[in-house]
């Protein structure tokens, strides 16, 4: 079969279950995989279904679970089976992402590091003062300005 552009990746999702070992106390787990949701993921612990976000949440930045109460204590009697099918995920090659690429909007003042522009990385005669006169907010902020005279 023909394909505009690259060929298609296939794509498989591998089925997985981490076993955990109740002792009455721990409430936290680290997952073996990462999630994103609740919803990716059936919790069973001694042979009962767990309700999604009541009885547990996941922390994805953590990779771990938690649960609203210990767990009873048992040999591998909590087990996580994963649903999602997130099997991978695509980033951008190198020097691929233009300007055009980003919408509007999407780049501000909070998505850029403090004291992450500097003066090597505006172009000569980019900013006028007539740009620095409306507009402009300093609270919490530091500008250093340089001005020259006789070019």
């Amino acid at each position: 079969m023909s394909y505009i552009g690259a060929n298609p990746t296939s794509q498989s999702f591998t089925p997985g279950i981490d076993y955990f070992s109740g002792n009455g106390a721990n409430t936290t787990f680290t997952l073996s995989r990462q999630t994103f949701s609740v919803n990716d993921v059936e919790v069973v612990v001694a042979n009962v279904v767990q309700n999604p976000s009541y009885a547990y949440t996941v922390n994805y930045n953590l990779g771990t679970i938690t649960f609203s109460s210990a767990p009873p204590v048992g040999t591998n009697n909590i087990y996580v089976r994963y649903l999602n099918r997130l099997t991978q995920t695509i980033a951008p090659s190198p020097g691929t992402v233009t300007s055009n690429t980003i919408q509007a909007g999407a780049v501000g003042t909070v998505q850029i590091a403090n004291n992450a522009v500097t003066t090597s990385q505006i172009a000569n005669n980019a900013v006028t003062t007539a740009q620095l006169a409306n507009n402009i907010s300093t609270t919490g902020k530091s500008i250093a300005v340089a001005i020259v005279f006789g070019g």
